[in-house]
């Protein structure tokens, strides 16, 4: 990890401290923000298969009601951009 990175971390904590608040998931918000940057990849892209494994990193897997809806809304944005 980058040492801005560690800074941000590590201030980010410290701005926590004193407050009664549930300690900062540092490593969770890291995973989502990385999750958010493949989705937008793949819609950059126009690639379903960067989709799928998006929406498989969220455990939405093939035939759940989740992955359905998410695919057809894939599906409508791809055919609405290539019109």
């Amino acid at each position: 990890m980058s040492e801005k990175k560690d800074i941000r971390k590590v201030m980010e904590e410290e701005k926590r401290r004193g407050i009664r608040r549930r300690p900062l998931d540092t490593a969770s918000a890291e995973q989502q923000a990385r999750t958010r940057a493949k989705f937008l990849r793949a819609i950059i892209d126009y690639n379903e298969e960067d989709f799928i494994r998006a929406i498989g990193e969220l455990g939405h897997l093939p035939g759940s009601p989740e992955y359905e809806r998410m695919m057809g809304l894939w599906r409508e944005h791809v055919r609405a951009l290539r019109r």
